[in-house]
C-alpha cells in the first residue's frame, strides 16, 4: 500500500483522516501499531523499532507515525529504506503539522492528504506553490490531494498573498510578474468552478505555467 501523509494544524482532524484511512483499507485494531514523538521528536531508534514490526507481524498491518515532521535529517533518510521496502501489507500513515519540514525524497514517496486548515495555514500552502525555488515535482505531485472545493479555497489564497506587495516581493514576483500570476490564478479558479475541470488538471496547468514565469 502506498504510504500517506496527512498533514494539518488541527490534531483533531488529523486524526478523523487517518481513522477515515484506516477504515476505508479496513485495519483491524489489533493490527495496528501508532509512533509518537521521544522527548518531542521521532528517533532514529524509532524507525529501528518500525522495521522490526514491519518484519515480524504477519498479515495487514498499519504503522502511525505522529509528527514526522520533528524528525531531524538524519532520521528521515534512515525512514527512507523503510518506506521503500514496507511491502503490500504494510500501510505506513505519517502525520506531521507540515510537510515543508520533511525531505524532498520523502515527500516523493507518499501520498499526501490535507487535512482541512485555518487562514493561516491556506496561506502557507500558497506560499508553497509560488515559491519559485520549491521543486517543481514536488507541487505536481501534490495536486492529486486537493478537492473542487480545497482547489479554489488554493486559488483565493495565492491571489490573497500576491496582492500583499512585500510578501510577493521576498517569493520574487516584480509587479509585472504579479499582474500575469495573478490573471493566470484567477482563469484556473474558473476553470475548476463553472467549467468543472478535474482540480488536478487545472493546478498542475497553472503550476507549470508559473514555473515558466
Amino acid at each position: 500500500m502506498q504510504p500517506t501523509l496527512i498533514y494539518g494544524r488541527s490534531s483533531s482532524k488529523v486524526r478523523d483522516k487517518v481513522m477515515s484511512l484506516l477504515s476505508l483499507n479496513e485495519i483491524p485494531p489489533a493490527q495496528i501499531f501508532t509512533i509518537t514523538p521521544v522527548l518531542k521528536i521521532i528517533t532514529i531508534e524509532q524507525v529501528r523499532e518500525i522495521n522490526e514490526i514491519a518484519a515480524t507481524m504477519k498479515g495487514k498491518i498499519a504503522i502511525i507515525i505522529q509528527d514526522f515532521d520533528t524528525a531531524r535529517i538524519e532520521t528521515q533518510n534512515a525512514f527512507l529504506k523503510t518506506l521503500e521496502e514496507g511491502g503490500d501489507d504494510v500501510y505506513f500513515i505519517l502525520t506531521a503539522k507540515s510537510p515543508y519540514r520533511l525531505l524532498s525524497t520523502v515527500l516523493s514517496r507518499v501520498r499526501l492528504f490535507k487535512a482541512e486548515g485555518g487562514e493561516k495555514e491556506n496561506l502557507e500552502e500558497a506560499t508553497f506553490f509560488l515559491n519559485a525555488e520549491t521543486d517543481l515535482s514536488i507541487k505536481l505531485a501534490k495536486t492529486d490531494t486537493y478537492t473542487f472545493e480545497t482547489a479554489k479555497k488554493l486559488c483565493d489564497s495565492m491571489i490573497a498573498l500576491l496582492q500583499k506587495a512585500p510578501v510577493a516581493g521576498t517569493l520574487g514576483y516584480n509587479k509585472e510578474q504579479i499582474a500575469h500570476t495573478m490573471s493566470e490564478i484567477l482563469h484556473t479558479r474558473n476553470l475548476i468552478d463553472t467549467v468543472n475541470l478535474r482540480p488536478s488538471t487545472a493546478l498542475d496547468h497553472l503550476i507549470i505555467s508559473l514555473y515558466k514565469k
